[in-house]
């Protein structure tokens, strides 16, 4: 587990330094990265900010275990950010929350979380952040258990 928390903060940082978007799946090893201007789910930062310059949100599946990803990258290391993790299941066609962490740090870091699902079930990843003076909504792909 160890070593795949380290590969989802080396890819979050090769993502940022090189302001190309990334997409990692952490279930089947899969890192691609899309044409310049293509919308990632749960990915976003740039001009419009003020205070954060890039975030990621993801989950992925490995057995039973779900994982809940956070990536947060500030314009400023004194900059502090606070806020809800949430995951959730679908049940029939309505999304409903399954956990809900809080999020709080300072500067870039990144918050992964684990949670035990349910076979078959489909879980994803949802934030609601303040990062210095801005407001993050984001939700991520989702994943089937298997």
């Amino acid at each position: 587990m160890k070593r795949k928390t380290l590969l989802f903060i080396a890819m979050c940082m090769a993502a940022m330094l090189s302001l190309q978007p990334l997409s990692v799946r952490a279930s089947d090893g899969e890192i691609s990265c899309p044409q310049e201007g293509a919308k990632i789910p749960g990915q976003g930062g740039g001009a419009k900010y003020t205070d954060l310059q890039s975030y990621s949100v993801n989950t992925s599946a490995v057995g039973q275990t779900v994982y809940a990803e956070l990536g947060i990258y500030t314009k400023n290391g004194a900059t502090k950010t606070s806020g809800t993790m949430y995951l959730e299941r679908l049940d029939g066609s309505t999304w409903k929350i399954a956990a809900t962490w809080p999020v709080s740090g300072q500067g870039s870091f990144s918050v992964q979380k684990m949670y035990t699902g349910t076979s078959g079930r489909r879980y994803r990843t949802k934030i609601s952040i303040q990062v210095g003076s801005d407001n993050i909504n984001a939700t991520s792909n989702d994943v089937t258990v298997n």
